[in-house]
């Protein structure tokens, strides 16, 4: 079982890729995942609510169920995961989440059967250069502990933007692996659900 922690600062578009990304690797790879989301009123799901399987519970897109996240992350997991049989977890983090201490205490304390663990950091083009002198450290450790580097909202943003925040999340971490996106258009999310898909 795999669990990708989503991470980003509030207003990056976490929520937007997140139940995208979910709809992509349940239709088009018959993956079975399940999305936890700090708040399920958040994604918008009444339109698409399938069967309500319990209180904090949902399933949607067929082959994906949904939990709201509460205060404990692995009382969750170990609550729900035993009764469904998913293969990755989509996590989409708080915005002032560290990604790494989520990973680090799902490792330590979570249900056996979690073998793989990535995080994906979410970056608002838009708005990057502006907010991370005034959120450091938080933006960064988000990007340092990144397997992988989404730069969202090129759709709206100016290519120099872009092309500067790139060069920024570089300085920051020259190894990452970085792909630039809009979360809004289905062929963007179809490749990131392909990466994770194919093993990353």
């Amino acid at each position: 079982m795999k669990l990708i922690v989503i991470s980003g600062f509030l207003g990056s578009g976490k929520t937007t890729l997140v139940t995208a990304l979910a709809k992509d690797l349940v239709k088009k790879y018959n993956r079975r995942v399940m999305l936890i989301v700090n708040d399920v009123g958040e994604i918008g799901i009444d339109g698409q609510l399938m069967r309500r399987l319990g209180a904090n519970v949902y399933e949607i897109f067929g082959g994906c169920i949904c939990c709201q996240l509460g205060n404990d992350l692995v009382k969750l997991l170990k609550e729900v995961t035993p009764q469904y049989n998913v293969d990755l977890i989509l996590m989409e983090a708080s915005g002032v989440a560290e990604p790494a201490k989520i990973v680090d205490t799902v490792k330590r304390y979570g249900p056996p059967g979690f073998n793989k663990y990535r995080v994906l950091a979410l970056v608002d083009a838009t708005r990057w250069l502006k907010i991370r002198p005034m959120l450091e450290p938080l933006l960064t450790s988000q990007v340092l502990a990144a397997d992988l580097i989404l730069i969202n909202k090129i759709d709206i943003a100016p290519y120099d933007r872009v092309e500067a925040v790139v060069c920024d999340i570089q300085g920051l971490k020259p190894s990452g692996k970085i792909v630039t996106l809009a979360a809004s258009r289905e062929e963007d999310v179809a490749k990131v659900a392909e990466v994770i898909h194919n093993g990353w």
